[in-house]
């Protein structure tokens, strides 16, 4: 876990560098046909980043962006998606809820859960079949794993082989498998149920030999006050105070680093850098910046250290952490009140995190 963790940290600094590039070309280019090349090779990077988060899942250092969604809309954009993986062998049927309900859950983590779901009916239906995703209402009281409450049932099930009473006894075991040497990791089944336990929620299989399997995948419902994500950008005076908001950005990958300087400084922000934790610091002692956009893992000084060092000298400072490599406990102790946001990013995500750090001080 440890080696998969350092690996995708790695990765992620790659992807942010492309995923940034490709994401400033596609808005800029004026040829339709650059543009779309453009496009599509910056799709194919966030695929790429979707991997690198299942890495950080396996290796148990992923942090759940748990918040409300709503999981009918989520599952009808992956239509697309499910049509190219399944093939046109498999017949595919899709029912709805049309009530929506958020529930809490980490949609990026849902979607893969989703997706490893219908891959593993696909191949558990060699000959062809039927792949059904149904989603539905659910009150819960006295189940033994959840408490008692409104909850989303998501159902998934194929009328492939099915499982025999032993291995879906150990379906969610972390790398057991049943395929072939080189055809699965045995992580697929394991990272389901634990996206559905770390929302809050629970996962279940029914599976008999010869007639299929279905899992059941159940989502709290978000309490009222927790109120949906607001994706809206601040208006008016804020807008103009936050874009002149000064910036000192910690990072010791000088190709991160650079294009993260360049995206805030083309939005307006007066941007300084740093190379390592201990430039940063003094950096920051020099003078105080509105943010610190602070990496967490570099040689030398950590993230936490730092961010540790400047709320010891100036507690209400707003700090954004950008990583590869989610450590949510460390990021906890050092900075309780920070937002983390996740490598690889787009500009326009960088931008609305720095605003966010911002508007938490406002």
């Amino acid at each position: 876990g440890q080696l998969t963790g350092g690996i995708a940290h790695d990765f992620n600094n790659l992807l942010t560098v492309v995923v940034g590039g490709l994401d400033l070309i596609a808005k800029r280019e004026s040829d339709p046909k650059l543009k779309m090349y453009a496009q599509n090779a910056l799709e194919a990077a966030e695929r790429g980043a979707r991997l690198t988060a299942q890495l950080l899942a396996f290796s148990r250092v992923q942090r759940l962006e748990v918040r409300p969604t709503y999981v009918a809309p989520l599952i009808a954009n992956m239509r697309p998606l499910l049509r190219n993986v399944l093939g046109p062998g498999i017949e595919k049927q899709i029912e709805l809820d049309e009530d929506l309900v958020p529930v809490l859950a980490d949609p990026t983590q849902l979607e893969l859960a989703v997706l490893n779901l219908a891959i593993n009916a696909r191949d558990a239906m060699p000959e062809g079949g039927v792949l059904a995703i149904r989603t539905r209402k659910l009150a819960v009281s006295g189940d033994p794993e959840l408490h008692d409450g409104d909850y989303v049932e998501l159902c998934i099930s194929d009328t492939g082989t099915g499982m025999t009473p032993e291995v879906l006894e150990r379906a969610f075991d972390p790398f057991f498998t049943t395929k072939e040497v080189g055809k699965g990791t045995g992580l697929g089944l394991s990272m389901v149920y634990g996206v559905a336990r770390q929302s809050g929620g629970t996962a279940r299989i029914e599976s008999r030999v010869g007639e299929g399997t279905t899992v059941h995948l159940y989502f709290p419902r978000a309490p009222e006050e927790s109120g949906e994500a607001d994706t809206s950008a601040p208006e008016g005076p804020v807008v103009e105070r936050e874009a002149a908001a000064s910036v000192l950005v910690i990072d010791d990958d000088p190709i991160v680093r650079d294009f993260i300087v360049s995206s805030l400084e083309e939005r307006g922000y007066r941007v300084r850098e740093a190379e390592d934790g201990a430039a940063g610091l003094a950096g920051f002692r020099e003078q105080a910046p509105d943010v610190v956009v602070l990496d967490f893992l570099m040689p030398g000084m950590s993230g936490a250290e730092v961010a540790k060092a400047i709320r010891h000298e100036r507690p209400d400072q707003p700090i954004l952490f950008v990583s590869g490599y989610s450590e949510t406990e460390a990021i906890q102790r050092a900075a309780p009140d920070a937002p983390l946001l996740a490598k690889p990013f787009r500009a326009d995500a960088l931008d609305a995190a720095v605003r966010g750090a911002l508007a938490r001080v406002n």
